[in-house]
C-alpha cells in the first residue's frame, strides 16, 4: 500500500501544488501526494511554468481547500508555512517540527490520529519582489528547495 501525504499551505497556489507534482513524480509508485489549502484561490501561473521547466505538469491540479480531506486518513500531513509562528490548521493528532525536530505547539491537533506531521518552512515565492526574472528564479529556489527536502524525507521512511 502506499504512502498517503497531504501538502497544505495557505493558498494552495505554489508550494503545495509544487509539492504535490514533486512528489507524484519521484515518488509516484509509493506516495500518493494530494494538497489543500486553509484559504484556497488558485494555481499560480508561475508555479505552472517553473515545474514545467522540470518536466513535470501540474496544470491539471487545482487548489483545494483542507476541509476536503476532513474524513481522509494520512500517513504524513506536511505544512508548508515560512514561519514556525504561522498557525498550522492540519488534521493529526500527532505535531511535530520538521524544521526543529521537535514537537510543534503551531501544529493544531483535531479528531484525526495516526498522522506524522512535519512543519517545513519555505517562504511563499508569490511574495517575491523584483523583476520578472527575479521572481521566476525565487520560485525555482523554492521548487529545488521542497524536492530536495521531500526526496530527503521520504528516502527516510
Amino acid at each position: 500500500m502506499k504512502t498517503k501525504v497531504l501538502f497544505q499551505s495557505t493558498h494552495n497556489a505554489c508550494r503545495s501544488q509544487m509539492a504535490e507534482g514533486l512528489v507524484k513524480h519521484y515518488l509516484g509508485d509509493r506516495v500518493s501526494a494530494f494538497s489543500a489549502g486553509t484559504e484556497p484561490t488558485a494555481v499560480n501561473q508561475k508555479a505552472l511554468a517553473v515545474m514545467s521547466e522540470i518536466g513535470i505538469d501540474i496544470s491539471s491540479q487545482d487548489a483545494k481547500l483542507v476541509d476536503e480531506f476532513e474524513e481522509e486518513s494520512f500517513d504524513f500531513v506536511i505544512t508548508l508555512l515560512e514561519k514556525v509562528e504561522d498557525k498550522c490548521d492540519v488534521h493529526g493528532a500527532i505535531s511535530y517540527c520538521g524544521r526543529c525536530g521537535k514537537d510543534c505547539p503551531h501544529l493544531e491537533q483535531t479528531s484525526h490520529g495516526g498522522e506524522r506531521l512535519y512543519l517545513l518552512g519555505f517562504s511563499d515565492p508569490s511574495q517575491a519582489n523584483g523583476d520578472e526574472e527575479q521572481v521566476m528564479a525565487a520560485f525555482r529556489e523554492i521548487r529545488d528547495a521542497i524536492k530536495t527536502e521531500l526526496l530527503q524525507l521520504f528516502e527516510r521512511t
